[in-house]
């Protein structure tokens, strides 16, 4: 019984901690980039206003500390395994916010996060498959862990193109993982999930329509690799990929459209167009040009303009079905 109130108030502490840190250092850190002048339009509204960028550093203090505390009061090496994806995505997401990295620059350099992962040793490679049940990947595992690195944190960078969007995203999908957690009674990842939805709950009210800031490429990738460190340490490899099902998706459309990674700024034609009316919000319509690259929410305005929040709960509706079919992965694991 003691033992369970300490969990109980350690899991409280950690989760305000969390949310209160991100939501203050995202308000702070709004000021000290506009104040720096470090702010880029937001491109489908009617004014485009501008918006600071990067919040990344407010996320990445929010997970850093409370996933510090909780190592240093249970001192599984599966936080420090996690913080090495997370830290050294977020470094490389931070260069390229202000300096500007190549596609296949940014493709290698996040193969880093992986290798430095595989070299610790702080991974398991036997991941658990519903109707299987344990296997044992030894050999492949660390190179899939590599290539997973860097298709993950571009995956989710590709899809922050909307206010609020990769927030609501990562946290819908971060739910299956929650869960699988309690149901294994690994406390140690159920804390680490509980530690990421409540810092991206902080951003998320900065982020959402319409944006007061904008969480950048250290932001997206801090948080697909964050994602991706809790997947691989809580073994939970199937469970995460039907979980990010909408991101892996926008991902291959484009790379198989554009033939290769290309830095966003570098893509001549553009997937969408904006439609501005007379009255109410600019509408996304698909792009005529010949050639445009084929995205998620060019799909989804196939057939009519939609606004940027229409996209958005469209996206996310997705997203919460594939949290759905990855919850039932977790119930058949546990069944099977």
């Amino acid at each position: 019984m003691a033992m369970s109130v300490y969990l109980y108030f350690l899991l409280l502490f950690i989760s305000v901690l969390s949310f209160v840190l991100s939501y203050f250092f995202t308000i702070a850190l709004e000021g000290v980039l506009r104040k720096e002048g470090k702010t880029v339009p937001d491109v489908h509204k009617r004014e485009k206003p501008m918006v600071p960028r990067p919040g990344g550093p407010a996320i990445f203090i929010s997970l850093l500390i409370p996933a510090l505390i909780l190592f240093l009061l249970n001192g599984d090496r599966r936080i420090l395994g996690v913080l090495i994806l997370a830290s050294i995505g977020f470094l490389i997401g931070l260069y390229d916010d202000f300096k500007r990295l190549g596609g296949r620059e940014k493709v290698l350099l996040l193969t880093l996060p992986g290798i430095a992962l595989v070299l610790s040793g702080i991974y398991f490679p036997k991941p658990i498959l519903p109707f299987i049940g344990v296997t044992r990947l030894t050999i492949i595992y660390p190179v899939l862990l590599i290539l997973a690195s860097t298709i993950i944190a571009n995956g989710v960078n590709m899809i922050d193109i909307f206010n609020g969007l990769v927030s609501s995203v990562m946290m819908i999908s971060t739910i299956p993982i929650l869960l699988a957690s309690i149901m294994r009674n690994d406390s140690t990842l159920a804390f680490l999930s509980v530690i990421f939805l409540c810092s991206l709950a902080g951003f998320l009210l900065r982020h959402r329509y319409p944006s007061k800031i904008f969480p950048g490429d250290s932001g997206a990738m801090l948080m697909g690799l964050f994602y991706l460190g809790l997947v691989v340490e809580g073994r939970m490899e199937v469970i995460g990929i039907v979980a990010l099902l909408p991101v892996i998706l926008n991902g291959f459309l484009i790379l198989s459209t554009i033939g290769g990674f290309i830095e966003h700024s570098n893509i001549a034609k553009r997937p969408i167009s904006v439609i501005l009316r007379k009255e109410g919000e600019p509408l996304l319509i698909s792009s005529k040009e010949e050639g445009a690259p084929i995205t998620l929410t060019r799909l989804i305005v196939s057939r009519e303009g939609l606004t940027e929040r229409d996209v958005v709960l469209n996206i996310v509706l997705l997203s919460i079905f594939s949290s759905i079919l990855a919850i039932a992965t977790v119930f058949i694991g546990e069944l099977a």
